[in-house]
């Protein structure tokens, strides 16, 4: 198995753990964001099971629209999958985080409502979760939510990319 190593900012700490696919900063981050691409959620969910279950995770779906080509990325099965009755909630969809342009190119990216969906965040951290920020968009940069992750720093949050199992 070969290991990807992220690339590192100073000061950044690494500790690998045994038997994970994955490095991660010493210190576990505020937050985690990724894109869901091509990938399946069984991955994710394994990646979540495996790798950052101590993290208390809770996916925020920040798609306006929780609906994909892919049924297996559909609202309704995402909440089937994630959760299960009797078991911790590991899915939500915040729309407020939303990109109302999300048809067009990646130069207009926004996001509906800023400060309603970073309080609903807030309240996600002050129950002690972790969001996982999702949207389909595999990369960050060219995705409305390098707009939240961007928000979330500036107001002293520590955000950093979710590691896929095997990726």
């Amino acid at each position: 198995m070969s290991l990807l190593v992220p690339t590192l900012k100073p000061g950044d700490t690494l500790l690998y753990q045994w038997g994970s696919s994955c490095w991660r900063p010493a210190e576990p981050p505020d937050a985690l964001h990724t894109g869901y691409g091509n990938r399946n959620p069984e991955r994710l969910f394994d990646t979540l099971a495996s790798d950052y279950s101590l993290l208390a995770p809770l996916i925020c779906d920040i798609r306006i629209a929780p609906f994909s080509k892919r049924e297996d990325w559909n609202r309704d099965a995402l909440e089937a999958k994630f959760n299960p009755p009797g078991k911790r909630r590991l899915y939500c969809h915040i729309p407020q985080l939303g990109n109302p342009n999300r048809f067009e190119c990646s130069d207009k990216l926004a996001v509906a409502d800023m400060t309603a969906g970073i309080a609903e965040l807030e309240r996600i951290f002050k129950a002690g979760r972790t969001p996982i920020i999702l949207c389909a968009c595999a990369k960050h940069a060219e995705c409305h939510r390098s707009l939240i992750t961007g928000e979330l720093e500036k107001r002293g949050r520590t955000v950093q990319r979710l590691w896929w199992k095997e990726e």
